[in-house]
């Protein structure tokens, strides 16, 4: 309540409260606190050192999370990314969740994104960027050293909402949506039909960003019962309807026009009809 994150961080360390600390460190803490911290308490560097990089990554800051990697001694790193022993190790620490890696991965597809000439270049190379964050892996941005395979449980099974300050429900929403892979490629496609409507790639990234949509309305616990931002079950369905209006000849629209119905069938209650999207409901061209 104090926004002293710092002082927090080292009382729940002292006291033993991991999962909060964890929650501060990927979660809550500002990215300057976080950096305050790390300046403060050099025998921690492993852990917040690695913890900023990830930071940085989600919310592409590439030059600063390479920063932060260097600046971590290999036998830290070797341990946070390879640790002996657990019993997540073999789930939590597999390819893909190397920093190193993430960035050398999308990077080079954020800085196509920027040089793109035309309109047509840059849907095509944000298209290119969603792909990879679709298809490269879910634990391109997950604190494995941190959280040791149980973030998703103590956000859904272990969160107190009755001690938590406003602003914690704000940072939670937020970090969701950086941490999740499904999320930026959703963003990045919606930009896409939005921005782009009338290029080649606007009807892929539609039918993407409606699969990531559908992909996070089940996800886990959180997104299924406690995120406010966005009823993706219905966005899901909206969107497949949404490129049938828009490109009814494209080769993509029968498979939509099914979807639009699957994808709402597949979260209806017991005993309800399935009923798929009108083009009113759908929304406007």
């Amino acid at each position: 309540a104090q926004q002293d994150f710092p002082t927090a961080l080292n009382q729940y360390l002292a006291i033993g409260y991991q999962e909060d600390a964890a929650y501060l460190i990927d979660a809550r803490m500002p990215i300057a606190s976080l950096r305050q911290s790390l300046r403060e308490h050099p025998g921690r560097r492993g852990l917040l050192g690695y913890s900023l990089a990830l930071r940085y990554l989600r919310i592409e800051k590439w030059d600063a999370a390479r920063a932060c990697l260097a600046r971590l001694k290999p036998a830290d790193y070797a341990w946070l990314i390879r640790p002996s022993g657990g019993y997540y190790e073999e789930d939590f620490y597999s390819e893909g969740a190397d920093p190193k890696a993430t960035l050398a991965r999308l990077e080079p597809l954020h800085r196509a994104v920027r040089q793109a000439r035309t309109r047509e270049e840059r849907a095509a190379a944000m298209y290119a960027y969603a792909r990879v964050y679709y298809t490269a892996g879910l634990l391109q941005f997950y604190n494995a050293p941190l959280w040791q395979g149980g973030r998703m449980w103590n956000f859904t099974r272990n969160w107190n909402e009755s001690a938590l300050h406003p602003r914690d429900k704000v940072a939670v929403q937020r970090y969701m949506y950086q941490h999740e892979v499904y999320a930026h490629a959703r963003r990045l496609c919606l930009d896409i039909a939005r921005l782009y409507p009338e290029t080649p790639t606007a009807p892929l990234a539609l039918y993407r960003a409606a699969c990531a949509s559908d992909r996070l309305a089940g996800f886990n616990d959180w997104w299924d019962d406690t995120n406010p931002a966005v009823d993706h079950v219905k966005e899901s369905s909206k969107l497949m309807a949404r490129l049938v209006n828009r490109y009814p000849k494209h080769p993509l629209a029968p498979k939509a026009r099914k979807y639009a119905s699957v994808f709402q069938g597949e979260h209806v209650a017991p005993g309800e009809p399935e009923k798929a999207l009108t083009p009113e409901e759908a929304g406007p061209e």
